[in-house]
């Protein structure tokens, strides 16, 4: 098991990887059905001492990674009171990769996280499949779920959102990065692909690594082929007959929520209170965040959830 430490200035900054070998990393030996894995993820420190609150989890997009929320985090005015985990789920940033991934088995790997940090309940806050864990977690393990955030998502069956995220994932799971040793040859195969927006190139392109077994060559950073194979499932949502999450909960849109969204949250979640983060532009982060412009929006709809309003 590896750990590494790090501090940076007076909020201690713990990243932590776990693995036993190169082999385990790629696939973790289980039964197939109950894959867990342990996440990598970093703590900060609460910037203020206060009274013992719930820690704030935030759970990435699909295709993006713990670092999706550094602007956030960075923000001294963001939760401060809080001690905050960004974390990477399985198949994204320098979690492990395994071939199975659905939903549950995300949730899985948050709730032996919560596990292994002597976590009781947290503040979750995620963004599209983020959410949709998040949102399983609350209904199937309430009592690990202080509050909770869903950004960009619902519980709808049918997702077209993620749909297009889809529809990225297969142009990546396309370009053969193995035989190409300059990165402007990789972003160029993708917006023969059909992503021909600069921006989401350039978030794209920060996934691609140096292969350090085929040294001058790349590689993705997820798990790709997982992620790809793993879409329809990603996609949906479990179907819930009688269970529902009566706490905290809030469900922000970078526009206006449908009346099927609003409908689908409030069978599951009659507490849930609706936000509308006033798109300004195309992306925030990526295809990850929703398109609200800028992380001082997000930054106050957060706060005032979290009763960290100045």
């Amino acid at each position: 098991m590896l750990r590494i430490l790090q501090s940076r200035g007076a909020n201690e900054i713990r990243r932590r990887a776990f693995a036993t070998s190169a082999s385990a990393v790629e696939e973790p030996v289980t039964r197939r059905g109950s894959c867990t894995v342990p996440v990598a993820f970093t703590k900060f420190d609460a910037k203020e001492d206060a009274a013992p609150s719930p820690p704030v989890v935030l759970l990435h997009g699909l295709l993006g990674s713990q670092m999706s929320y550094r602007s956030l985090v960075k923000k001294p005015e963001f939760a401060p009171k809080r001690d905050i985990y960004t974390l990477d789920m399985r198949n994204h940033g320098l979690s492990p990769h395994t071939g199975e991934m659905d939903l549950h088995a995300l949730s899985r790997d948050v709730s032996l996280f919560l596990d292994n940090e002597g976590i009781e309940a947290a503040s979750i806050v995620g963004t599209n499949i983020g959410g949709k864990v998040g949102m399983i977690l609350a209904l199937e393990q309430s009592d690990r779920v202080s509050d909770l955030v869903v950004i960009d998502g619902s519980p709808l069956a049918s997702d077209k959102k993620l749909e297009f995220v889809n529809k990225i994932v297969q142009v990546i799971h396309d370009v053969e990065i193995e035989n190409y040793t300059q990165k402007k040859d990789i972003e160029e195969d993708l917006k023969k692909g059909g992503i021909e927006d600069d921006r989401l190139r350039q978030f794209l392109m920060t996934n691609v690594v140096s292969d350090s077994d085929e040294p001058g060559f790349y590689k993705w950073r997820h798990g790709i082929q997982a992620i790809q194979e793993a879409m329809p499932a990603l996609i949906t949502f479990p179907v819930y007959e009688s269970e529902t999450y009566t706490g905290k909960s809030l469900f922000a849109f970078g526009k206006q929520w449908s009346e099927e969204e609003e409908a689908a949250i409030k069978k599951l979640f009659p507490n849930a209170a609706m936000k509308n983060l006033e798109s300004t532009g195309p992306y925030f982060s990526g295809p990850n965040f929703p398109a609200i412009g800028s992380t001082e929006k997000l930054t106050e709809v957060l706060n005032e959830h979290l009763g960290s309003k100045p």
